[in-house]
């Protein structure tokens, strides 16, 4: 869901997300602290914040242009998340790449 925020998004974002899944960011600073550190790292982490106990790592999937249009993602208990989570971000991000060339 956050990589998915990442692109160009409406006022009310924030508040979709809280009422669809009762947590998030409360605020428009904390959104945008949040999508801010997604676009750096070029991939997202969510821990239980849609569902409770299971993780989701999510890369961005972007059109030709660098837009981001999808993600793609990967859903794990959390307690299972390994302490370095490179590999699996590299996995599911990889993925992202060979879904951006289907077109």
């Amino acid at each position: 869901m956050r990589s998915a925020l990442c692109g160009p998004r409406d006022a009310l974002a924030r508040d979709r997300f809280r009422l669809l899944h009762g947590q998030g960011p409360t605020s428009d600073t904390a959104l945008n602290a949040m999508l801010a550190q997604g676009r750096r790292a070029d991939w997202a982490i969510e821990y239980g914040e849609v569902t409770s106990g299971i993780s989701t790592v999510a890369p961005p999937v972007f059109d030709v242009l660098g837009h981001p249009i999808a993600a793609i993602g990967l859903s794990l208990v959390s307690e299972a998340l390994p302490e370095d989570m490179t590999p699996v971000v590299d996995r599911v991000r990889t993925a992202a790449k060979v879904t951006a060339k289907l077109r």
